[in-house]
């Protein structure tokens, strides 16, 4: 039978479970409802608070949910709390209301209540997070402006609560980082905003801003039939990895899918061919295994090698493979080396017959097939991202190529510097015009032959395209995080319109320029003497210019000693007339035309090739001397 008592456990206290209710008297213990052992409900009277427990312990049990209304320490602030602990851990997590206010109307910045969640660490119950809400501003009747804050514990032992994650004021604005936002978003900190972002009005970036574009470097490949496609990029010496001490060291990159290694073979990339324009290098995949050689051709056309072929068979069907080769470029051994998905591929090295080393031939640099003529030579299926260095890749520097099977952003490897030519393979620019394949480093451009054809391509991994970046000084990088220039570009850039170099200007490869390019510059012309006094007069000055120019600013005089009194006026004349409506003034006790109380005003700002250019002085001053000139003038060609 169940029982409700005073807890005094004395006779005449029990009451059936057949009563409504308890009754009128006020009793000094608690109330007690029992069934089942142990489950109880608890009213304290006297404190006001109820629990309610549905195991042993009461609210300090360490295995069952609990509800508690509990008065804080000054007993007068009622607390809800909520929490629960589970059946492998002393205590688990909490939840709890509280009301902070104090008696009578509240003032700014008054706590009205808060939201909390806490946890046991082992030892004791600890803040985890809380939603608190506050007063932001004046009380009077019927205002009460209220801000939200959003805190978290950061769990690296510091104060529970140390700061504001996120801040809601009553005036809308909100702060992530910062409980004083400025803005209607003021985010202090590191952000990053993922997928598209549309703002309306201006934003405003105090610090560095990268915006990172969610397209993957490698989206296509290119497609070959295995009959005669390939992409024909020409004989550049560059290519040609020997000079007159020897071999060079270098390194070959590239992605590739084979559809059936037992029947599908051929090179992925050479500078080789059989006909009498020579033989230099060689990089195949027969049947699973990778072939590397070299020929020395002054001696024969593929009897003396320098060559490495693979012990066994990693490239497997169906499959995407990084496949790498390196050479030291040394001449006491082969010095090769082969990867395939950034492990390393034993094989067999060797010198055949009199090799000495690679020679320079006029032997095109071939991708996807090299000598038509002979079909294990020509590639079939598909290759992706082919990479081309200087140097011999370490095995970190292969793995960071590798990375973890997706195409990297070659940009972002740390031997780029050492990038002779870096094909794309269908990705980015790229088109099956001529010079459609193009390389993004250095100029030397493919074009796809016999119907070699572009492809998407989506379980092929890849970094991101490379973002915009914006520093605290104010260099823009585009496609590169950490830009080392004001404006620093890294891949191919086109400019539709005019490009105005103010400066010096540095381009790490080769610059194509369709139309007019058109750069600023000065001159300075010296008109008068530093030690003679400065005379009236036409013609002080006369010279042709070498070019035509157009002036985009005012031309600037200055003076070496200054008019005592009386202003220095000058008169510049293209052809015979002048470039001025108002002419260029020195005024007495100054040494530059950009303090004169009347500024000159340029009626004409072309001036043809070869054109004669006469300066006048119209007013010497008193004592005047050094009189220079100085053209400012943007020169197109």
């Amino acid at each position: 039978m169940a029982i409700i008592s005073d807890g005094n456990n004395r006779t005449g206290d029990e009451l059936s479970d057949k009563h409504v209710t308890v009754g009128t008297v006020e009793h000094t213990g608690s109330y007690v409802v029992s069934g089942t052992a142990g489950n109880q409900l608890l009213v304290n009277t006297a404190s006001m608070s109820v629990q309610y427990a549905v195991a042993p312990g009461g609210y300090a049990t360490s295995v069952s949910p609990n509800i508690g209304v509990f008065e804080n320490a000054n007993g007068s602030q009622p607390t809800i709390s909520v929490y629960r602990a589970d059946d492998t851990k002393a205590y688990g997590g909490s939840f709890g209301l509280a009301r902070s206010s104090t008696t009578g109307s509240v003032g700014s910045g008054d706590s009205l209540g808060s939201l909390s969640a806490a946890g046991n660490d082992g030892t004791r119950m600890n803040m985890a997070a809380e939603v608190a809400f506050a007063v932001d501003g004046a009380v009077s009747t019927d205002q009460m402006p209220g801000r939200i804050e959003f805190r978290v514990n950061p769990g690296d032992g510091s104060t529970v609560m140390p700061g504001r994650a996120m801040v809601i004021k009553s005036d809308g604005k909100v702060g992530i980082g910062t409980g004083t936002p400025s803005d209607d978003l003021h985010v202090v900190g590191t952000s990053k905003l993922q997928g598209n972002t549309e703002i309306t009005g201006s934003l405003e970036v105090l610090g560095k801003t990268s915006i990172q574009d969610t397209r993957s470097i490698s989206e296509n490949y290119i497609s070959f039939d295995g009959v005669d496609d390939r992409i024909m990029v020409g004989d550049y010496d560059v290519f040609t990895f020997s000079d007159s001490s020897g071999d060079t060291p270098f390194s070959v990159s590239a992605w590739i899918y084979v559809n059936d290694v037992s029947t599908d073979i051929g090179t992925i990339v050479g500078k080789f061919t059989l006909s009498g324009t020579g033989n230099e290098w060689m990089f195949k995949q027969e049947q699973g295994y990778l072939h590397f050689y070299m020929y020395d051709f002054d001696k024969s056309g593929t009897g003396d090698q320098k060559r490495i072929i693979a012990s066994s068979a990693t490239v497997t069907s169906n499959t995407w493979h990084h496949v790498v080769v390196t050479c030291d470029g040394g001449s006491g051994t082969p010095g090769y080396t082969l990867y395939t998905d950034a492990s390393t591929t034993a094989g067999t090295q060797q010198f055949t017959n009199n090799y000495a080393q690679t020679r320079n031939t006029s032997a095109p640099l071939t991708i996807g097939a090299a000598d038509l003529g002979s079909g294990n030579r020509i590639f079939e299926d598909k290759i992706a991202d082919v990479v081309i260095f200087n140097k011999e890749l370490s095995s970190a520097e292969v793995t960071e190529l590798y990375n973890s099977g997706n195409v990297k952003d070659v940009r972002t490897h740390s031997a780029y510097d050492n990038v002779i030519s870096w094909w794309k393979m269908g990705d980015d620019l790229d088109s099956t015009s001529t010079d459609g394949i193009i390389d993004y480093v250095s100029g030397y451009h493919g074009t796809v032959e016999n119907g070699a054809s572009i492809v998407s391509e989506t379980t092929l991994g890849s970094d991101n395209v490379g973002p915009i970046s914006i520093t605290r000084s104010g260099s823009l990088g585009v496609g590169i995080e950490s830009p080392e220039s004001t404006l620093h570009v890294a891949g191919r850039t086109k400019i539709d319109g005019d490009l105005i170099v103010s400066s010096n200007a540095t381009v790490a490869g080769n610059a194509s320029i369709s139309g007019p390019l058109s750069f600023e510059d000065y001159m300075i012309l010296s008109v008068t003497a530093d030690n003679t006094d400065i005379q009236t007069g036409t013609s002080q000055f006369t010279f042709r210019v070498p070019f035509a120019m157009e002036l985009y600013q005012i031309p600037r005089a200055s003076l070496t000693t200054a008019s005592s009194s009386g202003a220095v006026t000058i008169d510049i004349n293209s052809g015979g007339t002048s470039i001025f409506s108002t002419n260029l003034t020195i005024d007495a006790s100054e040494t530059t035309s950009t303090t004169a109380a009347t500024a000159a005003v340029l009626s004409t700002t072309s001036i043809t090739d070869d054109s004669q250019i006469t300066i006048d002085v119209d007013g010497a001053g008193t004592g005047a001397r050094g009189l220079k000139i100085t053209l400012y003038y943007r020169r197109t060609i």
